[in-house]
């Protein structure tokens, strides 16, 4: 989307901001990546065109919402999984329970170890 000769206009950075007062930053974010995402946007149609300017994708509230909803999306996160019936937090509990054995059972041999030098 690099427009070497581009000028960041009073018009266009009206049209910026008022987008950005409306959708917010990442909404706009995701507008401008949805628009590289969109092959025919980067020229790939039948006049091997591009349609990626600022004035297209902010033109309007829908433009604005339409080029977010083709944003890519980053992978989810995986979650945290909190123990929810009682067999899951006896599950935790006797893991835990091992690890601290496991902790307790090796402390003696790295004092003894630190005790030697």
């Amino acid at each position: 989307m690099a427009a070497p000769r581009a000028v960041l206009d009073e018009k266009r950075r009206r049209l910026i901001n008022a987008r950005i007062d409306s959708h917010g930053v990442d909404v706009c974010i995701a507008a401008i990546d949805g628009c590289r995402a969109d092959a025919f946007s980067m020229g790939a149609n039948d006049r091997g065109r591009k349609y990626n300017g600022i004035n297209l994708i902010f033109r309007d509230a829908q433009h604005v919402e339409d080029f977010a909803a083709l944003a890519p999306r980053p992978e989810p996160k995986q979650q945290r999984l909190i123990p929810n019936t009682p067999e899951q937090r006896a599950h935790v509990q006797a893991v835990m329970a091992r690890v601290v054995a496991a902790k307790d059972a090796s402390a003696p041999a790295a004092t003894a170890a630190a005790g030697s030098r």
